[in-house]
């Protein structure tokens, strides 16, 4: 059974902890699915498709990392 705070400042914490958590799952999922298409455009052969993918997991790398 998963505790449950009764004190405010712990019910405060818990409610910042999942509004993170969401917001962090969120940024990974972007990221992996930008990484996953960038690697389908560059095995499919398609130049013009790959840089664009590529690109666009680049941004989204970036915007991980500097989101931390």
């Amino acid at each position: 059974m998963p505790h449950v705070p009764f004190h405010p400042s712990a019910l405060k914490r818990q409610r910042q902890n999942r509004k993170r958590q969401a917001r962090n799952k969120a940024r990974k999922s972007r990221v992996r699915h930008a990484v996953a298409a960038a690697l389908e455009a560059i095995g499919k052969g398609d130049a013009q498709a790959a840089e664009q993918a590529v690109r666009a997991a680049t941004r989204e790398l970036h915007k991980g990392a500097s989101k931390g």
